[in-house]
């Protein structure tokens, strides 16, 4: 990565979300940056992108993360935390990068728009930005399952079948001559069904179409299985749709590359591909006329479009990474570091809550 992408991308973090610290204790913020903003900027040297942010302001000050894609002239995408402050509806910086010297400064309008300008004059650039916050809540959450405090589990991943949660995990209670997989059944409210072993190890990434479970083992080959965990069929993932995560619907696919969703039907053929503009998502599904799509502790819901049209924020960074739903019930599997966990060794925790998006 050249210096000029090094500059845009901490230019982006500062100039949006930064300014000087005020130690007079006279200033005041004068608004309310609090929420998921996303936003374009460019430059005078044809290199432009995005942003998202989920900030939380405390007074003057503020703090949050910060996804900056660069989209031209070669897509790349960065996550970073960030602190700064705000006075008198302006944010502005003056900041020093490997010797360059970057001045930005922005105005904040009805608490809902942020716009400004920015200039590196040792390079010559300088360039525009815009954005927006879009609607955003604190998420409600109701607990399905959580995994015992400070005992190490191995949950892989789970799905919505059979009008029941399944929980996949790596277990030894499973073993016996071959290693198998171990599946805990939760109803709807949280109440353990059962407690099966599959023979086959599905301890990847696994979904469901609502009859049939999908794993995609390393990216390249995806399998077919039935409830009883008998493999059914197995195809050969092409490089083209080579991924790190998959999701299902009732007739199709979901492959994550790239910060792209590609759309297959069973057949591993391309239907359409949807390109979520201002982060890249770990988890994804389709929820009524919605995609849905993870980044970090917060849930998007998007339009067909590939705009975000509503945010909902879970609390202490608890990332989610996967997101199930049975088109009325929208479900998000969750990791977590719990301070309080007695085995620091293993502090993860791994928890399982039905989201409420009304």
């Amino acid at each position: 990565m050249n210096k000029q992408y090094y500059v845009i991308l901490f230019l982006l973090i500062s100039l949006i979300f930064s300014c000087e610290k005020d130690d007079s204790g006279n200033s005041i913020a004068e608004c309310d940056v609090n929420g998921v903003w996303i936003g374009e900027w460019e430059s005078n040297l044809q290199i432009t992108g995005t942003f998202c942010a989920n900030v939380t302001q405390n007074l003057t000050d503020f703090s949050g993360n910060i996804c900056i894609r660069i989209d031209e002239p070669s897509t790349e995408n960065y996550n970073r935390d960030f602190e700064g402050t705000v006075k008198s509806k302006n944010v502005k910086t003056i900041m020093t990068i490997q010797g360059v010297e970057i001045t930005a400064e922005g105005d904040i309008t009805d608490d809902t728009l942020v716009a400004g300008n920015f200039n590196v004059p040792d390079l010559s650039m300088h360039g525009t930005f815009d954005g927006k916050n879009i609607p955003t809540t604190e998420a409600i959450l109701t607990e399905i399952y959580s995994s015992p405090l400070g005992v190490i589990e191995h949950i892989s991943d789970f799905i919505y079948i059979e009008n029941s949660l399944w929980i996949f995990m790596y277990s030894d209670d499973c073993w016996e001559d071959v290693p198998k997989t171990k599946i805990h059944k939760y109803d709807l409210t949280g109440n353990l069904i059962e407690t099966i072993c599959f023979d086959a190890i599905l301890s990847s990434n696994v979904s469901s179409d609502g009859q049939y479970i999908w794993e995609l083992y390393n990216g390249t080959t995806i399998s077919k299985y039935n409830t009883d965990g008998n493999k059914i069929d197995s195809l050969d993932v092409p490089n083209s749709l080579h991924s790190h995560k998959i999701s299902c619907s009732a007739t199709n696919l979901f492959f994550f590359i790239e910060g792209k969703i590609y759309k297959t039907d069973y057949s591993l053929n391309v239907k359409e591909c949807i390109n979520p503009r201002y982060n890249f998502p770990a988890a994804y599904t389709v929820y009524k006329d919605y995609q849905l799509y993870s980044s970090g502790n917060v849930l998007y819901k998007m339009n067909s479009d590939g705009d975000i049209i509503h945010a909902y924020v879970l609390p202490d960074e608890r990332f989610i990474t996967d997101i199930e739903t049975n088109g009325t019930k929208v479900w998000i599997f969750v990791n977590w570091d719990d301070e309080n966990a007695s085995n620091q060794m293993f502090p993860f925790r791994y928890t399982i809550y039905e989201i409420d998006l009304n």
